[in-house]
């Protein structure tokens, strides 16, 4: 029996809204609607549709079946390549050294000189950004680390509240303290942390930034990626 022309547009809407759905997994709202409409319509609905259709032509498989076998293959592939997103990875960060494990691959790494910024999606549309400094001990002989957030925070946030509270911290083999701060930043709530994980080397200076309203889990894997914090020579001796 021949497949009718509405048969073929319901495999195709079908395929297109499949595609769709995946694409929520991994890209924030403003790249779907930039980027991945076209590529869903052009590339990952045509193309396969079109190669189905083909195939059937061909060979008088049924298109039902040839489509079917199709989807089956590309939301197997989507699932390796989901597994490859969200599995867990190792940053080294060499200025500071220290090794850091990121939750997934969706945290993005920019080193510039001495810094290191972390962020989820990439820093323009993130709502948790984590930065990395280190600094000689030495350093805070002269100041506390609650007169080193203050003066920040006076340059960056003159009218912030500062009220803070301190949070654990779980990164083994350093003297690690953390301040939690809530701050007004251009009229937009945002909750900031401050880590600092003195060890014999150095002091490295690990701040945080989130939006109170985003997903919690974002906020937990950036404690997750602090407490995860190693000495490079450590990390690479277990290898």
């Amino acid at each position: 029996m021949r497949d009718s022309t509405s048969t073929l547009i319901v495999y195709g809407l079908t395929l297109l809204f499949a595609f769709f759905n995946v694409g929520f997994i991994f890209m924030t709202p403003i790249k779907i609607l930039s980027l991945f409409s076209w590529i869903i319509v052009f590339t990952l609905f045509m193309i396969p549709t079109g190669i189905s259709y083909l195939i059937h032509k061909i060979t008088k498989i049924p298109f039902s079946k040839i489509f079917c076998g199709m989807l089956g293959i590309i939301i197997f592939a989507n699932g390796i390549l989901y597994k490859y997103i969200h599995s867990p990875r190792s940053y080294n960060l060499s200025f500071a050294n220290i090794t850091l494990q990121l939750p997934n691959k969706i945290w993005t790494v920019t080193e510039k000189d001495d810094k290191a910024t972390i962020s989820l999606y990439g820093q323009r549309h993130s709502s948790a950004v984590l930065m990395v400094t280190p600094f000689p001990n030495d350093f805070f002989e002269e100041y506390t680390y609650v007169e080193f957030i203050e003066y920040m925070l006076k340059v960056l946030a003159p009218h912030a509240n500062l009220d803070y509270k301190i949070r654990g911290c779980g990164a083994v083999n350093f003297e690690c303290t953390t301040y939690e701060y809530n701050l007004s930043l251009n009229g937009k709530m945002t909750k900031a942390t401050y880590s600092f994980l003195k060890d014999d080397f150095n002091t490295v200076f690990i701040g945080t930034l989130s939006d109170p309203r985003s997903d919690g889990k974002n906020i937990d894997e950036l404690f997750s990626i602090i407490n995860s914090t190693t000495r490079m020579n450590e990390t690479d001796a277990k290898k």
